[in-house]
């Protein structure tokens, strides 16, 4: 329909509303859309239409009233572009092209809509076959765990009886009481070790499987679970069952105290406070010694007391023995840390006074002891400004003059001596043995340095020479005590 037909349609109604709406299904546009353009072309619109509203007394639009001897005239339309197309219904063309495109979105409606329920029906799949997979992987983790726990007991039991009903040709106990490991095959022992670290892994992944919330209890709820180990339901606190805190009704309670607290079961002893206070030199600023260790960049290298505990006892350490670092700037490292007795570790610290003489340097304490005088007196001329010569050659009440001594000789018996303490761990052992050891040891090694006068000990490393002198005062010791016999 044209323009000046669409007016001339209106303007004939007798029913302006009625035909609004007649004229907006022929062109296919809304009702709005008509009423808003037969306005926009001068013609007399009940406003309610466009508002939606039902029409009713003055609600029509009035046009502008004429003045009096004016001519009455109508307007003739202005040509301007509408603000919307419109289909004319006797154009099978565009009305096909209108339905054409109506199609089109209709079918990319329906395709999107397709697409996001095939996405969420694939989602939903995936979620609940990840859900499956982790329920089985929990059921066979506590499986696992309630066939390793069988099996230690089994081990156990075989452990008990092969070291309490032994063999007649075997001794069941040590002289102290204690049971005899070497009657234990190893593979066993291995492999009751290596069962209790798995089962002590697996205890920390087992979780109790809820089966309902009970009731609420404040912030927090209670829940009935099923326990893991036994299969017994029992109730409890949701947020203690989620944290790990409680894994079982309680069947399990010994393992799983074990497990939480990850104990070595040695914090009363000794050597348990050793580490502790290395760590404290080397960690915690308030510790008072940290300024001699800590601060000065000296580090802890064993990775836990674990690592610290078998290092100890695989070199030796007993209780009436300290660690001690070989180099005094150097770390508490594997290679650093040697245990001796406790009075040759105290004549290794920073606050001896060190005295230098003809290359050798020994604490005040050593050199007294060499030269039989009080440690004291060589401590006060050395802070008194005496030099290390005339503090050491100066004698006192008998005791040695060491400018008569070879220096040498001095160092030589300082180096195996500190070799045999390493090695015996006591600095007094030499005193236990019979002078004719040393009598023996003595031809063995002078025939070595006769042999070749470089050469050195194959256990010490110390050249032949340094034990020959060594021998030789131990044996002048030994037999000054016993009367020249």
């Amino acid at each position: 329909m044209t323009d000046s037909e669409i007016i001339q349609d209106y303007r004939e109604a007798k029913n302006p509303k009625a035909q609004v709406e007649i004229l907006a299904d022929r062109n296919l546009v809304s009702k709005k859309e008509m009423a808003k353009w037969l306005i926009d072309h001068g013609q007399k619109v009940d406003r309610r239409i466009l508002l939606g509203r039902r029409a009713g007394p003055g609600t029509m639009k009035e046009p502008k009233a004429p003045e009096p001897g004016s001519k009455v005239t109508i307007p003739e339309p202005e040509e301007a572009e509408p603000a919307f197309t419109i289909v004319d219904p006797t154009d099978p063309p565009a009305v096909a092209e209108k339905l054409t495109e109506i199609d089109r979105l209709c079918a990319e409606n329906e395709k999107l809509r397709n697409d996001l329920g095939n996405l969420a029906e694939r989602d939903a799949k995936a979620i609940n076959q990840l859900r499956a997979e982790n329920e089985q992987l929990r059921k066979d983790m506590q499986e696992m765990a309630m066939e390793d726990t069988n099996r230690i007991e089994e081990l156990e039991e075989q452990l008990e009886k092969l070291t309490t009903k032994p063999g007649p040709d075997q001794a069941v106990k040590a002289d102290a009481g204690k049971l005899k490991l070497s009657l234990v095959p190893p593979e066993l022992i291995k492999a009751c070790a290596q069962l209790e670290e798995y089962d002590q892994a697996s205890l920390k992944m087992v979780r109790a499987k809820m089966i309902c919330k009970t009731r609420k209890v404040g912030n927090d709820w209670k829940g009935l679970f099923e326990c893991p180990f036994c299969g017994k339901e029992f109730e409890s606190y949701v947020s203690n069952v989620l944290s790990g805190r409680q894994r079982s009704c309680g069947c399990a309670k010994g393992k799983l105290i074990v497990s939480s607290r990850g104990t070595h079961g040695d914090t009363k002893t000794r050597l348990y406070r050793i580490y502790r206070h290395i760590l404290e030199r080397c960690e915690s600023p308030s510790c008072k010694e940290f300024k001699w260790y800590g601060a000065r960049g000296i580090e802890c290298e064993f990775r836990d007391y674990e690592d610290f505990r078998d290092f100890a006892l695989s070199n030796g350490y007993t209780d009436d023995l300290t660690v001690e670092r070989v180099d005094v700037n150097g770390n508490y490292s594997r290679e650093n840390v040697v245990f001796i007795p406790l009075q040759l570790q105290a004549r290794n610290t920073r606050r001896n006074v060190m005295i230098t003489y003809k290359g050798l340097t020994l604490c005040a304490s050593e050199w007294a002891e060499l030269l039989g005088m009080r440690p004291d007196t060589l401590t006060k001329r050395i802070r008194s400004g005496w030099s290390a010569e005339k503090a050491l050659e100066t004698t006192v009440n008998g005791s040695v003059d060491i400018s008569l001594v070879p220096i040498e000789a001095i160092s030589a018996i300082r180096a195996v001596r500190l070799f045999g303490v390493k090695k015996y761990k006591d600095p007094d052992n030499w005193k236990k043995v019979e002078p004719q050891r040393y009598i023996d040891a003595l031809y063995r090694h002078l025939l070595a340095f006769v042999e070749n006068r470089d050469a050195v000990d194959d256990e010490s490393g110390l050249p032949h020479l340094w034990h020959i002198i060594c021998n030789c005062a131990f044996l002048c010791e030994l037999l000054k005590e016993n009367d020249g016999k």
